[in-house]
């Protein structure tokens, strides 16, 4: 067997090859690569300047529905400059699996907004942009009821209103 051994003089180049070779793993549909996505938002966390390397792939990467399980970790860290890395794999997948984006996204984004002038401007545009993707109606209302089970203040709450609107 022959092996190729490549000259790797920094992290940096080191990251780009393992980011690269991850991708090119989980388009050969490799379930160890998929297991191990989190390390690479490590990995451009850690390193910024290889965030375009990783938001290349991501683009061009089809098989967006290996995402689908790294979904809360991707939308938890939206508010972070790398988010502008990471926007094209979630918008990608706000086309193709709204549904699965949905409630992750719902929780992180009320976190997001009450963060108003502190989130950076163009992860704000990228948020609203995925929020208009998954918007739903149906799921909204849904994840309304639920809540309402959930917390009983909501319930006083809306009977309150109830009453008001009935007796103005």
């Amino acid at each position: 067997e022959t092996y190729l051994f490549l000259q790797v003089d920094t992290p940096i180049e080191y990251c780009r090859i393992v980011i690269q070779g991850y991708f090119s793993s989980m388009e050969a549909g490799n379930h160890h690569a998929i297991e191990r996505f989190p390390r690479l938002l490590e990995l451009i966390e850690r390193y910024p300047s290889i965030g375009s390397v990783f938001k290349e792939r991501a683009e061009a990467f089809d098989q967006v529905w290996m995402y689908i399980r790294w979904i809360p970790q991707m939308v938890a860290i939206l508010d972070r400059p790398i988010a502008l890395n990471i926007f094209p794999a979630l918008h990608k997948l706000a086309r193709a699996y709204p549904n699965a984006l949905y409630y992750p996204f719902t929780i992180s984004n009320e976190h997001y907004s009450s963060m108003g002038d502190l989130l950076p401007k163009e992860n704000r545009q990228e948020i609203e942009k995925l929020a208009a993707a998954i918007r739903s109606p149906l799921l909204e209302k849904l994840n309304l009821e639920l809540r309402r089970l959930g917390n009983p203040m909501w319930i006083a709450k809306d009977f309150v209103d109830l009453v008001s609107v009935s007796i103005y």
